[in-house]
Order: C-alpha cells, then structure tokens, then sequence
C-alpha cells in the first residue's frame, strides 16, 4: 500500500480556506487505497469523529478553566491565612515586620497567638498585584497586598498588610 499526499495548490489569496483543506484531507480524513490505485476519502467519518474529538477538548478546557476561576479566592484566602500565621507564629519578629505596612499594624497583630482571617471583599487590585480587605478577629480590620504572575492569583506571594480604615 502507498501513502498518496493529497495535492492542494497554493493560492495566497485564499489562505485560510487552503490550510482548512490541508487540515482536513492530510489529519482527519483516511485514505482507503482501491485495487485499481484511486485513493478514497472516508470524510464524512472522519469529520464526525474530528468535530467529536474537538468537542471534548473545548469542554475540557472550558471546565478545568471555570474550576480554576472558581477556586482562585479561595486559594487566595488560604494563603493569606497561613502566611499571616507563619508570620506570627515566627519566633523572631523581623517576618512580621517586613510584612506590616506600619508600627499600627505591626502592634495588633504581634500581640496575637493565632489569626483567623475572614476576607470580606473580593479582589480590589489590578494585574499583578492583588488587593484584599479582611477582618482579623482578635484585631480588626486590615488590607493585604499580594503579588502574583498569573491573572487567577494561584502562584501569589503576601507582600504587605496594613489597617484599613473607612473613609468618612
């Protein structure tokens, strides 16, 4: 059995509809070769199977990108409890003091054994820098900035914490 390429010309003009031609004929049509040498295409199976091959990728993605969205806050949350709680729990203070904004901040929150974060906004900041308003219970309310590279936060770092206060 030989493998026959299918010949397609190329017109520059009509770009798209050759590489559309090249991508159905040589990747999702198979070629039945006859007795008397006359390829055949089963198309029509192929198309079906391509479309349904397809159809399955976009819900793939489509699915693990609405969970990601989904639980990005929650991620966020997560480490900006734990980090504030490494911090704390640190047996120098210099963590904490890196993270503080101020000597405000930094004196409510050293005095406390344990931090238990309740984010009460979502997402305040833009690109790559996040912003979050949360209640610390023993201490009040706080801002935390994070630093991420990607657009859901799920590689953030906490950079800064400082007390939030309302305008008036």
């Amino acid at each position: 059995m030989k493998f026959v390429w299918p010949h397609i010309e190329v017109n520059h003009q009509k770009t798209t509809e050759n590489i559309l031609k090249i991508i159905f004929n040589c990747c999702l049509s198979e070629m039945i070769h006859t007795k008397n040498g006359k390829v055949i295409y089963k198309d029509v199976m192929a198309l079906k199977r391509g479309l349904k091959i397809l159809g399955v990728m976009v819900a793939v993605m489509f699915s693990v990108g609405a969970v990601t969205f989904y639980l990005s806050d929650y991620w966020i949350e997560w480490v900006g409890q734990s980090e504030v709680n490494a911090a704390i729990h640190s047996k120098n203070q210099a963590k904490l003091k890196k993270l503080c904004a101020d000597k405000r901040t930094f004196s409510k929150l050293k005095s406390l054994k344990h931090a238990d974060v309740r984010f009460e906004s979502d997402n305040q900041g833009s690109g790559k820098v996040l912003y979050y308003v949360v209640t610390i219970k023993q201490a009040g309310d706080f801002g935390l900035f994070f630093k991420t590279n990607m657009v859901l936060g799920l590689d953030s770092k906490l950079v800064k914490i400082n007390t939030y206060q309302e305008e008036k």
